[in-house]
């Protein structure tokens, strides 16, 4: 089993960001790891996707990384969140198919997650996604009407409204007297 070293740059210093993704460039590191706050699902405590999209500019390592995923044997690589300029320098200058998943129209495919083409979730979206619809509004209407109809059916229970007659399963007066019949043997 290989090593792979992957550095975390949080552990630098901010104000000197750029010259630390510039030493790892030239380390034997294998990938530099971002820890990647996005404020949607843990607090942005430290760095954003536009703070990482920017440092990505100073690295080497993308192309790096893709240029070992192709003569790894890969037929594909997906490219996420960086600038545009980036993916279509690169594309080019692989034989993989480079999937964009906001990063431009520079690759060979474009990706969207359903969830976010489809607005499905609450707000926000990542700033690279479009909706085309928004699923979520309807799924917010789905549950008011479902906590309505659950208080209406509670309530008419409640009321004796339900069940009434006409959603009641009707049967032979002939065959329900031969149940009672047959019921009233056995001692209950």
């Amino acid at each position: 089993m290989k090593t792979i070293i992957s550095p975390s740059i949080l552990g630098g210093s901010f104000s000197n960001m750029e010259k630390i993704v510039s030493d790892l460039d030239k380390s034997k590191a294998d990938y530099i790891h971002f820890d990647v706050m996005d404020g949607d699902f843990v607090p942005n405590l430290t760095f954003g996707p536009q703070f990482i999209s920017n440092l990505r500019l100073k690295s080497k390592k993308v192309f790096d990384d893709i240029r070992a995923l192709e003569n790894a044997g890969a037929w594909a690589v997906e490219v996420e969140v960086i600038p545009s300029k980036v993916l279509e320098i690169i594309s080019p200058k692989t034989k993989l198919v480079a999937g964009s998943i906001g990063a431009g129209s520079g690759g060979d495919v474009q990706f969207l997650f359903a969830q976010d083409l489809l607005g499905d979730g609450p707000r926000p979206f990542p700033r690279h996604s479009k909706q085309y619809c928004n699923l979520n509004e309807i799924r917010i209407q789905m549950q008011v009407m479902r906590k309505n109809a659950f208080k209406q059916f509670d309530q008419e229970i409640k009321n004796g409204l339900f069940p009434s007659p006409e959603y009641e399963v009707k049967s032979h007066y002939e065959e329900i007297e031969k149940l009672e019949k047959y019921i009233e043997k056995f001692d209950g």
